[in-house]
């Protein structure tokens, strides 16, 4: 008798311990899964509020590069060294795939206008580095001269227009996270 009365302790032990196990698991479960979606929930919230200051990042970008083709052309004038001819030259590239990527439509919107222009002009003040390097190359001193000082001047416009966007995609930008 004795011997089925300890079983059937042992029994009601193991039986709340097999409860006491299924509730911790279910409840450990249940968090591991909230955290889950929250984790997601956040990398989604991530991704957008990324997605929304993108074009603001792109313009930064194509901002930096612009200077860097405008100082290694400079430096070229002033060194005439292969380092620095190859710095414009990668420079150059690496601000025609930028443009590359703006608008070169015609659309009724001020931003996708104001691209278009950055781009047009881009275009020209690429034309006019280029003839720059060429009339240094060629030991034309006045005519590199004139030609730096084109390209200054269509720099500061290029410049000054992705300033502007810039700041009107961000405005734009900060009313779309808003909503």
């Amino acid at each position: 008798m004795m011997g089925k009365r300890s079983n059937k302790k042992m029994d009601i032990r193991f039986s709340i311990q097999t409860k006491l196990i299924a509730v911790f698991l279910f409840t450990s479960c249940i968090l591991l899964a909230v955290n889950l979606i929250m984790n997601q929930n956040m990398k989604q919230m991530i991704s957008e509020i990324d997605q929304v200051y993108i074009s603001n990042v792109n313009l930064n970008e194509l901002q930096q590069i612009l200077k860097q083709v405008q100082e290694s052309m400079g430096e070229y004038l002033n060194t005439k060294s292969s380092d620095s001819m190859e710095a414009y030259y990668k420079n150059e590239e690496k601000y025609i795939r930028l443009i590359n990527n703006l608008n070169a439509d015609i659309v009724n919107d001020d931003s996708k206008m104001i691209e278009k222009n950055i781009k047009n002009m881009s275009t020209n003040y690429l034309e006019i580095t280029d003839k720059t390097i060429e009339y240094k190359r060629g030991r034309n001193v006045e005519k590199y001269r004139v030609s730096y000082e084109q390209a200054a001047a269509v720099y500061e416009y290029i410049n000054t227009y992705i300033y502007s966007l810039n700041n009107e995609q961000f405005k734009e930008n900060t009313t779309n996270y808003k909503s």
